[in-house]
């Protein structure tokens, strides 16, 4: 069952005195309970969707152009602020990629946390504090009775990721956005923070939208994958038919990126593949596929038309000409 359907959203970034789609037509569902990846270069938009979901956005740089954006039959696109403000943080959640920049340094963790719940629930202060300890627990953050009282700079990376998560899941929210939750994170804590989500999505039947460049989580913990390029959705589906059939030329150059023990040591990475150029700016983006000045596989049509996502085969979607035909 859907709990969150985004139909042909439009985000736009205004430059100068125009406005210009940094998030293009996308549209998808998620599903209760679900993982769905949302991956690609940085510059391809994902940060600006997540944004554009919560009504985050730098206005008046930034606004919705069109589209809408349905939770629970009401389209937060036009939803007003106050409106937002009992959504946003109760019933959808962030956890941003830079704890170090999203917590505020002259607050205790405690005093945060408790903050967010007394904003969404009738609760005195003192049962916040208590409801903030018995999260820092769940997220296992170490002696939480004492590290509810420390200020953000007294704990590491990985600790503030998890002092991040507790606020994000503090009232239990239906859909939780984490946008590149491990970037600033070693990999040992990477794969504890990832553990740490997966376990706690279990426990609380939150829907996830997980933004990320690394592919390599995403085959851990998702369940679908969208690929987004220049702000567009280039491919959709379960995250075993991409992995296993990658149709579009760029989904199959980021697959081709992921480090692999290749090297002429046992066990050690050899070259890696890289993708020739780079992300185009939003005043440069072509008429055509705008993957096409970086793509071997473009024809003379891929620079002249828009290619839409169609399905290729079950829930499996591509927007490549070129794999169209071939599927055809």
């Amino acid at each position: 069952m859907s709990i969150l359907k985004v139909d042909s959203l439009v985000t736009e970034l205004r430059i100068a005195d125009r406005h210009f789609p940094v998030v293009n037509d996308v549209s998808f569902t998620l599903e209760k309970g679900e993982t769905l990846a949302i991956v690609g270069e940085s510059g391809c938009g994902k940060s600006m969707l997540a944004m554009s979901l919560l009504r985050i956005l730098p206005e008046p740089l930034a606004r919705i152009g069109s589209g809408r954006i349905l939770f629970d039959d009401r389209d937060l696109a036009e939803a007003g602020v106050d409106e937002m403000r009992t959504i946003r943080g109760k019933r959808m959640s962030i956890i941003f990629q830079d704890p170090m920049a999203s917590l505020n340094p002259v607050e205790t963790i405690g005093n945060q946390i408790a903050e967010m719940i007394c904003e969404h629930e009738d609760i005195s202060r003192r049962d916040a504090r208590k409801k903030a300890i018995e999260l820092l627990r769940m997220v296992r953050l170490p002696d939480a009775e004492k590290r509810v009282d420390e200020y953000p700079h007294r704990l590491s990376g990985g600790m503030c990721q998890r002092v991040m998560i507790a606020m994000a899941l503090a009232c239990r929210p239906e859909i939780l956005i984490a946008d590149e939750p491990t970037t600033a994170l070693d990999v040992t804590i990477q794969a504890q923070i990832l553990a740490l989500l997966s376990n706690l999505q279990s426990e609380t039947g939150a829907a996830v939208i997980l933004i990320t460049h690394n592919l390599a989580i995403v085959a851990q913990i998702a369940d679908r994958l969208l690929v987004m390029y220049a702000g567009e959705i280039v491919e959709s589906g379960t995250v075993a038919s991409v992995f296993g059939n990658p149709r579009h030329p760029y989904t199959r150059q980021l697959i081709d990126a992921i480090p692999k023990g290749t090297g002429p040591i046992e066990g050690e990475i050899g070259r890696l593949a890289e993708i020739r150029g780079s992300v185009p700016a939003l005043d440069q983006r072509e008429r055509g596929c705008n993957f096409s000045q970086r793509c071997d596989c473009a024809v003379a049509r891929c620079r002249t038309d828009k290619p839409v996502l169609k399905q290729s085969s079950g829930d499996h979607s591509v927007a490549c000409f070129v794999a169209q035909s071939e599927a055809a």
